[in-house]
């Protein structure tokens, strides 16, 4: 969380000037989900990975999420 929070900061002067809409119609929007995930929560699992459960019946289907 502290480092989501870190980042987030970072880019808050970024955000307050071009705020985000719904589904990526802002091109200048300076926080992609790849930010977020694969750069924050990727290598925390990945560091953590002996402690870190995955359990079938909490994995969502997303074949047709939108």
């Amino acid at each position: 969380m502290a480092e989501l929070e870190r980042r987030l900061d970072y880019l808050g002067p970024l955000l307050e000037q071009n705020p985000g809409g719904v589904r990526n119609e802002v091109l200048e929007y300076p926080v992609s989900w790849n930010d977020l995930l694969a750069k924050v929560i990727h290598p925390l699992a990945l560091k953590h990975h002996g402690r870190v459960a995955v359990r079938e019946d909490l994995i969502p289907d997303i074949t047709s999420y939108r």
